[in-house]
């Protein structure tokens, strides 16, 4: 049996110290680049080209790439010394494009009255306007100057530019203090990361957990590469220790989708406030582990530097054999094939030439798309209207009736938001099984009976199809029945049909992947949730995956999908359950 007990495992630590030599005169430095990004910040706001909110991030990304190697030069490991610069910079950046704004007027000659930069900024709140982009400047500049709420909006804006410059350069000092440095060596731990598809990062860490690592290899074999960062795998590591002693230590880190059934913490949705947007989803899974040598092995052939390293001296890491997580108390010796099956094998049958392949087809992928755009589009559509109406008469209408159409826009527009963010599948998806059953009960001998009231309208979505942009992930379509009396799962799909008995299965668990993109409200892309049964067949072990589709008129949150998911898992377990 294969010891699935959770292991007590080392986490890489900072030890804290810093080369203080190279870090004073470095941090001076990041000072000087701080303090000529503000004076730019205030030559552009005396120019009329300060962009609020997108001029101090340019800025803040300039200092941050200073603080980046100073930090590294210094060999930092320090994160409070990190977080306390990151500050003293950020103030000086913000602060300072105020100050020299100031000693425009009052001159060089006061340059140390900084006690004048509180009222100064005072003024510049009660006495700035700010314009579109693009719009024509007013002839005449208010005498006035702005009100109270463009002064509250002047306020926020000054509040929030200080605490994104801030916010960002902690993060970028926090994330370059808390890489992986060999103290033996004095020298920081060479880096490899892998973009893969959303959703990958979290299997791949629990099939380690489980010493799977046969499943390990097969996902990151498999595994799509992606151009963005959607799930990240990195692992640390120091060359020159398994060069010198023949040996090193091997750190992993991952990055992934908020996984199925948790929460997302607050600290971690504030902290996305402050990333690319590409990387403000992800979370991290598990932070600088330190690897078994087994699973050093299991993950070198995807890190070609990693590879190299471990062909060195292949001893230290081994690479365990792809079926070291075979079941092997439901297979028994024999002396013809070598290995046979106790009790009943899963059967699959293609569906007979002539009534396969009537669902899933062009024709009704192009109505698909069509139902969806109407779906997706009209009901907003429907919600203009009466601005439509109101823009094409002649006379204007009375104000009383301007007011109701306002409230019937305003109110269709809420619903069209509520209706695209959670039930606009819903019609592709009756139309779709209005179409299944209606072209399987034209079949002469389903494998399932469709007035079965308990029958589960599901796609089948091989693995290599997750987190694709395809008009159809699915490469089957169909009903599936969880029959008590003969206690196996039955599949009548478009394409083929399933028998698999409980006694066949080796294998339900629940996985899941996240969308490639995601709408501006979403702080993760949309989870898609599947039962994946592993089960033997005459030719082998084999693999079923039920996706269930949005069947009934409800809302389809994040929640409910994770619960459909979860309602399938338990159905199908408590069928293999019962003796």
């Amino acid at each position: 049996m294969v010891d699935t007990e959770p292991h007590i495992r080392a986490v890489y630590r900072p030890s804290g110290y810093v080369r203080w030599g190279r870090l004073l005169p470095g941090f001076s430095l990041a000072i000087c680049v701080a303090l000529a990004m503000a004076w730019c910040l205030n030559y552009a706001f005396q120019h009329g080209f300060y962009i609020v909110v997108f001029a101090p991030l340019f800025a803040a990304f300039a200092v941050g790439g200073a603080l980046f190697g100073v930090l590294k030069w210094s060999h930092c490991r320090n994160r409070t010394i990190a977080v306390v610069a990151s500050i003293v910079l950020g103030l000086l950046i913000h602060l300072g494009y105020y100050y020299f704004g100031m000693l425009q007027i009052v001159g060089v000659a006061h340059a140390h009255r900084v006690d004048f930069l509180p009222r100064y900024i005072q003024f510049r709140i009660k006495t700035d306007l700010k314009e579109e982009i693009g719009r024509p400047k007013p002839k005449q500049v208010p005498q006035n100057g702005p009100n109270m709420i463009d002064q509250g909006f002047n306020w926020f804006f000054f509040g929030f530019e200080q605490i994104l410059i801030i916010g960002m350069l902690i993060a970028i000092g926090w994330t370059r203090a808390s890489h992986a440095y060999c103290e033996a060596c004095r020298r920081w731990m060479t880096s490899e990361t892998l973009k893969l598809a959303p959703g990958i990062g979290a299997s791949i860490w629990q099939s380690l957990q489980q010493s799977h690592y046969a499943d390990v290899q097969e996902r990151l074999a498999d595994a799509i590469r992606q151009t963005e960062l959607h799930c990240g795998a990195t692992i640390e590591y120091c060359p020159k220790c398994a060069q010198d002693i023949g040996c090193s230590v091997v750190y992993l880190t991952l990055k992934d989708v908020v996984a199925p059934g948790t929460r997302d913490a607050l600290s971690a949705k504030i902290g996305a406030l402050f990333r690319p947007r590409p990387t403000a989803h992800l979370r991290t899974v598990v932070n600088h582990v330190e690897l078994y040598a087994e699973e050093i092995g299991a993950i070198a052939a995807s890190f070609p530097d990693l590879k190299k390293m471990v062909a060195t001296d292949p001893t230290l890491f081994p690479i365990p054999q792809p079926a070291a997580n075979t079941p092997e108390t439901n297979i028994v010796s024999s002396d013809n094939s070598g290995q046979t099956w106790e009790g009943r094998l899963a059967r699959i049958e293609q569906v007979p030439t002539g009534e396969a392949g009537t669902v899933l087809t062009s024709r009704n992928a192009i109505l698909q798309t069509v139902i969806g755009v109407f779906s997706t589009l009209g009901v907003v559509g429907v919600a203009l209207v009466p601005a439509i109406v109101l823009a094409n008469m002649k006379q204007p209408p009375p104000e009383w009736v301007s007011g109701i159409c306002l409230v019937v826009m305003f109110g269709g527009m809420i619903f069209g938001l509520i209706w695209n963010l959670f039930y606009a599948r819903y019609p592709t998806a009756r139309f779709m099984r209005r179409q299944t059953w209606r072209d399987f009960e034209m079949r002469a001998n389903p494998a399932v009976d469709l007035q079965n009231p308990d029958l589960y309208f599901v796609d089948i979505i091989p693995r290599q199809n997750w987190g694709k942009m395809m008009m159809e992930n699915a490469s089957d379509i169909g009903f599936l029945e969880l029959n008590k009396s003969r206690r196996e799962l039955i599949f009548e799909g478009d394409k083929e049909r399933y028998w698999i008995p409980v006694e066949s299965i080796i294998e339900i668990k629940h996985e899941f992947w996240a969308d490639s993109v995601k709408h501006q409200l979403q702080s993760s892309p949309n989870l898609n949730h599947v039962i994946v049964v592993k089960a033997m067949t005459d030719k082998g072990p084999w693999e079923a995956f039920f996706y269930r589709r949005q069947n009934e008129f409800q809302m389809l949150t994040a929640k409910r999908r994770l619960t459909n998911a979860k309602e399938l898992e338990q159905k199908i377990r408590e069928l293999a359950s019962k003796n």
